[in-house]
C-alpha cells in the first residue's frame, strides 16, 4: 500500500502541496523544499517495496548514481532515501507532459515532433551507453517545459526511470510474473518475456513517434488482450493514412522502429531520429546494422543473444500478467547529449547573490552566453550554464558547491558513474586526455590559464575527460574556490586546448 500524506503536512523535510499522480505502486506530489524554496516532484513508493531487500539495494544503488547525472533531457534527481520505512525520491518538478499536450492539441506540428523525439532519443542513447534501459517510454513520461519564445520549441525531459534495470536483468517480466511497461508502447519481446535490450526502448519510442504524428497510438483496440496481440502479430498502420500531408517515407521509419524482430529495428535512437529527419526532408540516409558482429560490439549496449524461435504466449497468460508498472525513479546516464539535441543556455530566475559570486569567477568572454540554471544537486548553491556555440566548446556549466568536501564527493561519484573509478578506491592519476577515458590530477590555475601541476606541488583539484556518443567532455574541480565545472565539445583535442587556455574559474587573488 502507498502511504498518502495529507496536503500541507511535511514528509522527509518536504512540504506537501498537491497530488500530481497516482499509480499502483507509487504516488507523486508537488512539494516545496523549505530549505531552498524550490518546488519538487516527490514520489513515494509502496511500503512493501521497502520491505523487499533486493529492491531496496537496487533503489540505493541507482539513487546514488542518479545524484551524479546531468543530462539536459533527463529529469534531475535532487534527493532520495527512506523516511519512516517509506522509500521516496525528489526530482525536478515540470508542469506539463507530452500526454497532456497530445490530448489537448492532437497531432504535433512536424518541427515540434522532431524536436521532442530527438531530445528523448538523446536521453535514451545516453542511458543505453551505460547499459541501462528505461522500459516504459511513453508520452506520460516525457515532461515538457514550454518554449521561452512564442515560436520556440519545448524542452523535453525523460522522466520516471522507475522501470530502469541494468541489461543483465534480461526480460520484461518481474519475479512475480508481472509485466514491466505500458501496453500501448510495449515491445513484443517484453510481452513474451524474452530477453530485452536497448531496442526495446527504440520500439516504444517508435510508438511515441507514431502518436506524435498521428495523434493516436498505433494499436487502438477494444481490449488490452487485443492490444497485446497486435504488438506481437500486426504491423503498425501507415502514419500517412492519418496524416496524408507527410511524406510516405515516414511510414517506413515508423515501421522500422516498431519492427517485430529487434534485429530489424534501428540500432540507436540517433539513427531513428536521423531516419525521420531524412524522411521529412526527402534525403536518403544510410542505416547501420542493428546488431554489430562480435568483433564490433556496440558501446555500452548488450549484444543481441543468438536468435531463438519466438515463443507465443497464450492470450490468457499475457492478460493475466499485465500490470502497468511505476516505481523507483533512479537513473544512471552520462552527461552527454546527441548532436540532434539543441543545446541552449537555460533560462532561469534573476541571478541570486550566490549566482553573482559564481559569475564573477567565469571568464568575462563567456558572460553574454551564460544564464542561471537549476542547481546541480542540493550540495550546490549556484549553477550557471553557458552556451558558447563555438568551434572548440559548445556548452559549459559552472557549479559552486556549499563546501569543498561536498564538491569532491560529487566529483568522485561522477568518476564512479562514468566507470573511471571504483567506490572507495583512490583516483589514479593519468597524465593527459589524449587517450580517453582519462582521469588525472587537475591543472593548477595560473595567470595565463591552466598550467600543468609540477612534481611535489599540491594540486588545486582534479579533472576527468572522456568521449562518448560523438561528444567529448571534460569535468573538473577547483578546490580553492569550491567550483565544479563541465564542458562539452565535438573534438577532445580542441576542447582540451580551450580548457588549458581559459576555462575558468579565473583567479581572484
Amino acid at each position: 500500500m502507498v502511504v498518502v500524506p495529507r496536503i500541507g503536512t511535511e514528509f522527509a523535510g518536504y512540504r506537501i502541496e498537491a497530488l500530481i499522480g497516482r499509480g499502483g505502486m507509487s504516488v507523486v506530489y508537488r512539494a516545496e523544499n523549505p530549505r531552498l524554496g524550490n518546488k519538487v516532484a516527490l514520489k513515494l513508493l509502496a511500503e512493501e517495496l521497502a520491505a523487499d531487500e533486493s529492491f531496496r539495494e537496487r533503489f540505493v544503488r541507482e539513487s546514488r548514481t542518479a545524484a551524479a547525472i546531468n543530462h539536459p533531457n533527463i529529469v534531475t534527481i535532487y534527493d532520495a532515501g527512506d523516511w519512516d520505512g517509506v522509500l521516496y525520491i525528489a526530482m525536478r518538478h515540470v508542469d506539463g507532459d507530452l500526454k497532456e499536450l497530445l490530448r489537448r492539441d492532437g497531432p504535433l506540428p512536424l518541427e515540434t515532433a522532431l524536436s521532442v523525439v530527438a531530445q528523448v532519443g538523446s536521453a535514451l542513447d545516453a542511458a543505453h551507453s551505460r547499459g541501462l534501459l528505461h522500459r516504459d517510454v511513453k508520452p506520460a513520461n516525457i515532461l515538457l517545459d514550454p518554449p521561452s519564445e512564442p515560436d520556440g520549441l519545448p524542452h523535453a525531459y525523460l522522466a520516471d526511470f522507475g522501470l530502469t534495470k541494468h541489461l543483465e536483468s534480461r526480460s520484461g517480466i518481474t519475479a512475480s510474473g508481472q509485466f514491466v511497461g505500458t501496453i500501448d508502447y510495449m515491445s513484443p519481446e517484453q510481452i513474451e518475456g524474452r530477453d530485452v535490450d536497448a531496442r526495446t526502448d527504440i520500439y516504444s519510442l517508435g510508438c511515441v513517434v507514431f502518436e506524435c504524428l498521428a495523434g493516436t497510438t498505433p494499436f487502438r483496440r477494444e481490449t488490452d488482450v487485443a492490444v497485446l496481440w497486435a504488438h506481437m502479430r500486426e504491423d503498425p498502420p501507415p502514419v500517412t493514412e492519418l496524416r496524408p500531408d507527410l511524406p510516405a517515407a515516414v511510414d517506413e521509419v515508423v515501421a522500422t522502429a516498431a519492427a517485430k524482430d529487434p534485429a530489424d529495428r534501428f540500432a540507436t535512437c540517433h539513427e531513428l531520429v536521423e531516419g525521420l529527419r531524412a524522411a521529412v526532408e526527402g534525403v536518403p540516409v544510410a542505416r547501420t546494422r542493428a546488431v554489430p558482429s562480435p568483433q564490433e560490439p556496440p558501446t555500452g549496449v548488450a549484444a543481441r543473444p543468438p536468435r531463438s524461435r519466438r515463443r507465443w504466449l497464450p492470450l490468457w497468460a499475457a492478460a493475466a500478467g499485465l500490470l502497468v508498472g511505476a516505481a523507483l525513479g533512479g537513473v544512471a546516464a552520462m552527461l552527454l547529449t546527441s548532436s540532434d539535441t539543441k543545446i541552449v543556455a537555460a533560462t532561469g530566475p534573476s541571478p541570486t547573490p550566490y549566482d553573482q559570486i559564481l559569475i564573477n569567477l567565469i571568464p568575462p568572454s563567456l558572460h553574454k552566453s551564460c544564464r542561471p540554471t537549476d542547481r546541480l544537486t542540493l550540495d550546490f548553491n549556484s549553477s550557471i550554464v553557458c552556451r558558447t556555440g563555438g568551434r572548440d566548446v559548445r556548452r559549459v556549466q559552472y557549479n559552486r558547491a556549499q563546501s569543498g568536501r561536498l564538491m569532491n564527493e560529487h566529483f568522485t561519484k561522477r568518476a564512479v558513474a562514468e566507470g573511471l573509478a571504483t567506490p572507495g578506491v583512490a583516483l589514479s592519476p593519468v597524465n593527459n586526455c589524449g587517450s580517453p577515458p582519462g582521469l588525472a590530477e587537475w591543472h593548477r590555475v595560473g595567470k595565463a590559464g591552466h598550467r600543468v601541476v609540477k612534481p611535489g606541488e599540491e594540486p588545486d583539484g582534479r579533472f576527468l575527460c572522456y568521449r562518448q556518443n560523438g561528444w567529448a567532455a571534460i569535468e573538473w574541480t577547483d578546490n580553492r574556490r569550491d567550483v565544479y565545472s563541465m564542458a562539452y565539445g565535438q573534438d577532445l583535442g580542441r576542447l582540451y586546448s580551450w580548457w588549458m587556455k581559459r576555462a575558468g574559474p579565473i583567479p581572484t587573488d
